[in-house]
């Protein structure tokens, strides 16, 4: 094996056997472009660097430009959605049939209720009351409290009158 060092005689480096090692001695020639392919690796490692620093911060720009254009959009879209509801609610509530039917439902309302305790309508409305006291529990409530991250008694949401 030490014969095939000595035949890189011919190479810009040369190998020389000092008590058994091999030793490479290098030229100038071979000095020099080691140095320049340092050089030129070291350089595009940098330049690969701050190409890829560059290139990742201008996507990151675009894109929060992007998602800042999307929200502006959305907000404006949303806004003109509540005007048209407003404008519809208030139409709504200025329209005569909408102010008479109100007014005919509240007047049954109350002569209902007056009627219930005649027919026995407390007790179903008891029965009634606890499904409904079981569902805002289980059901109800539950899906406010995840939505909203508070809590709530059910007290809040049953009928104080029948």
């Amino acid at each position: 094996p030490c014969e095939q060092f000595l035949a890189l005689k011919s190479c810009s480096f040369k190998a020389e056997i000092i008590l058994g090692v091999v030793m490479i001695i290098w030229t100038i020639k071979a000095k020099v472009m080691a140095f320049i392919l340092t050089v030129c690796v070291s350089v595009s490692c940098v330049t690969g660097l701050i190409s890829y620093t560059s290139s990742k911060n201008a996507l990151q720009d675009l894109a929060l430009t992007k998602l800042t254009a999307v929200r502006s959009a959305k907000s404006s879209e949303l806004n003109i959605y509540l005007r048209n509801v407003k404008a519809e609610i208030q139409t709504l509530s200025e329209n005569r049939m909408t102010i008479e039917a109100m007014r005919e439902f509240n007047t049954a309302f109350k002569t209902s209720s007056r009627h219930l305790g005649d027919l026995g309508g407390y007790e179903m409305l008891n029965k009634t009351g606890g499904l409904l006291s079981d569902y805002y529990l289980t059901d109800f409530i539950p899906g406010l409290e995840k939505g909203t991250r508070r809590s709530y008694e059910v007290e809040r949401f049953l009928p104080t009158t029948p």
